[in-house]
C-alpha cells in the first residue's frame, strides 16, 4: 500500500460551469488516469492509494457500487471510476486490478477505483478553468486544468466532498457503512 501524504491547505470548490474561485493558496493534487480521461484529487483528501484492491462483491448493490474493501479496521464501500465521472475505464473494475483511491470528506470513507494513480501535481489557482458547461451533470468537478508534462492534456479537478456525498446518498449498506 502506498500512502498519500495530507497537506494542510484546501481550497474550496466551485460550481460546475462557473469560473473557479480565485484563491492564493496552491493545492497539491494526485492526478489518477480513468480511461483515456485525467482526474485529480486534493492530496489532503486521499487517505491511502491501493494497488489491486480486493473488493467483495455485495448483493443487490446499486449502479456504479463495486462492492466493499477493508481499510484500516474498518468496511469502505469502493467504486467504479466510470460511475462516478460517467467514462469508460481501460479495465474491469472490482477485478483486483487497478488502484482504489480512499478518499475521505470529514466522518466519512468511500473508495474509487481507478485505472492507475499517475502523478502528483501543484495547482496554482490561477491556472484552473471553468468546467466545460453540460460536462459535469453531478456537480463533482471544481474545474479544469492543463497537466503538466503531458503536453495540452486537461486534467478534470474533483470535488471530493460532492463525489463522497454522491455515492453515500441513500440508504447505507446492511453489511457496513463507509463510515
Amino acid at each position: 500500500m502506498t500512502r498519500v501524504p495530507p497537506i494542510a491547505s484546501r481550497v474550496s470548490g466551485g460550481r460546475p460551469g462557473l469560473a473557479a474561485p480565485s484563491s492564493p493558496v496552491t493545492e497539491l493534487y494526485l492526478v489518477a488516469r480513468v480511461g483515456t480521461e485525467c482526474f485529480a484529487f486534493p492530496v489532503a483528501q486521499v487517505e491511502e492509494v491501493v494497488d489491486a484492491p480486493s473488493v467483495s462483491w455485495v448483493p443487490g448493490a446499486p449502479d456504479g457500487l463495486l462492492g466493499q474493501m477493508r481499510h484500516r479496521d474498518r468496511t469502505v464501500r469502493a467504486y467504479a471510476a466510470s460511475w462516478a465521472f460517467g467514462v469508460r475505464q481501460a479495465m474491469d473494475a472490482g477485478t483486483r486490478s487497478g488502484t482504489a483511491l480512499i478518499l475521505r470528506a470529514g466522518e466519512l470513507r468511500v473508495a474509487v477505483v481507478v485505472d492507475d494513480a499517475e502523478d502528483l501535481q501543484m495547482v496554482p489557482p490561477e491556472t484552473v478553468r471553468a468546467v466545460p458547461i453540460g460536462a459535469d451533470p453531478e456537480g463533482i468537478l471544481r474545474g479544469v486544468c492543463v497537466a503538466v508534462g503531458r503536453g495540452r492534456d486537461l486534467v478534470s479537478l474533483v470535488l471530493v466532498d460532492a463525489l463522497v456525498s454522491r455515492a453515500t446518498a441513500g440508504t447505507a449498506l446492511a453489511c457496513g457503512g463507509a463510515r
